[in-house]
């Protein structure tokens, strides 16, 4: 957990950059991940057909879990009104974020928006 929490991003937001595979517990897909690493020495294909299917539920849980605040930040602006500038300069911070999120970036540090 990140000891220094932008004070400018609403808890919820927060919360699903620090745990972006949005579980509720972040350290269960690390600690299946360890018992498969364990699990190598006994039955090496076991543990990569293991790693795959983790790899692949972790993947899955990531994007759900951003298409879900895209989709949200998306409905933040484009109401089919004109959106004011405060709403838009919002919605290209979260956006932002998302982006450091996907590329594991730091777009963020360009620009103090």
């Amino acid at each position: 957990m990140n000891p220094h929490p932008r004070e400018d991003i609403p808890a919820t937001e927060s919360a699903e950059r620090e745990d972006p595979h949005g579980d509720g517990d972040p350290g269960r897909l690390r600690d299946q991940w360890r018992d498969i690493q364990a699990g190598f020495v006994d039955d090496p294909k076991d543990a990569v057909t293991r790693a795959d299917a983790l790899v692949g539920d972790a993947l899955e849980q990531l994007t759900d879990q951003c298409s879900r605040r895209r989709e949200q930040l998306e409905s933040e602006w484009a109401r089919g009104e004109a959106a004011d500038t405060e709403v838009l300069r919002t919605a290209l911070r979260g956006y932002r974020d998302l982006f450091d999120q996907l590329v594991g970036g730091t777009a963020s540090e360009a620009t103090n928006m």
